[in-house]
């Protein structure tokens, strides 16, 4: 970096920041290739208050993601008790019933299967 740069850079969080020669940049060596660049000055107030929102905005999700979980999990659940019930446990089921209850027996297993070995999320085809 060259000297210029490293004399305009801010010394302390509360100082102003000094302002930068766009010359300097220029022609230093790292920054041949620099077209168009953003300041972005932020207070240590700003920036506290932004991080407090990020990490509510991240926990309210988390949140979400365990509720959305809960009520998927208790809805799969009932649908393999009563499955379990009506092919293994009930005698007088029907021939309408036992169908109905390996269909989804085999739903839920394939879904289960289909959820822990599948396309993980982010991944290419040609990774």
């Amino acid at each position: 970096m060259s000297e210029q740069l490293k004399q305009n850079q801010p010394r302390a969080q509360s100082e102003e920041p000094a302002v930068i020669d766009l010359e300097a940049v220029e022609a230093d060596p790292a920054y041949r290739s620099l077209t168009e660049a953003t300041v972005k000055i932020e207070t240590p107030e700003a920036r506290k208050s932004r991080e407090r929102r990020e990490e509510a905005k991240e926990a309210h999700e988390r949140r979400m993601d365990l509720i959305r979980l809960t009520f998927a999990g208790l809805l799969m659940l009932g649908f393999f008790g009563l499955g379990v019930y009506l092919f293994a446990v009930k005698t007088g089921a029907t021939e309408a019933q036992k169908l109905y209850a390996s269909t989804v027996l085999t739903a839920i297993a394939s879904g289960g299967a289909g959820y822990a070995f599948g396309k993980k999320e982010g991944k290419s085809d040609k990774d």
